[in-house]
């Protein structure tokens, strides 16, 4: 009789006969707005840094300038790329920089057939790295980032005095 006695209980106790509470709805937090950015012209500084170390290379034929434009070219868009926290685009920087030049450098070379004067692949080459920088610089320098909060901000400015001459004065501006 005890057991039944203490089932009865414990059926009829009010944590057990009480209605479970539903879950609060937790209403999520909206997304930060944000913003596309566009880092290219990074990219075309760097660039322009190394066309100009490749003419100053090849008019004073060093070949260590050479070098350092080569090495600009593949490495320094990439960089950026991953600066900016973009694997995808600094990967596939490397992958144009490396791949345009090269298909056309083929296509060009065989299209010479077997004489060995035929400058086409080198021609190929010439002309996909600029085709791959402009890509690179132009389509794949975009990024989201989220968008700027407008703030208050105490400041301090010049104002003219009745003196003729200006003073400090306390002020607010507003950054959007």
């Amino acid at each position: 009789m005890g057991p039944l006695i203490f089932a009865v209980l414990l059926a009829t106790s009010p944590s057990s006969t009480r209605e479970a509470a539903p879950p609060e709805a937790v209403s999520p937090e909206p997304p930060a707005p944000r913003v596309l950015s566009w880092y290219g012209w990074q990219n075309i500084l760097a660039d322009g840094v190394g066309i100009g170390v490749l003419i100053a290379g090849a008019r004073s034929d060093s070949n260590l300038m050479l070098g350092v434009a080569l090495a600009n070219y593949l490495v320094t868009s990439p960089t950026i790329h991953f600066a900016h926290g973009d694997a995808r685009q600094g990967l596939g920087s490397i992958a144009l920089r490396l791949g345009i030049p090269l298909i056309l450098g083929i296509v060009g070379q065989s299209s010479c057939g077997k004489g060995g004067d035929c400058l086409s692949g080198v021609l190929g080459i010439g002309l996909g790295a600029p085709i791959a920088m402009v890509i690179d610089d132009v389509v794949l320098s975009f990024h989201t980032e989220p968008a700027p909060q407008p703030r208050i901000l105490p400041t301090v400015t010049m104002i003219p005095g009745r003196d003729g001459h200006l003073h400090a004065a306390p002020a607010l501006s507003l950054r959007f």
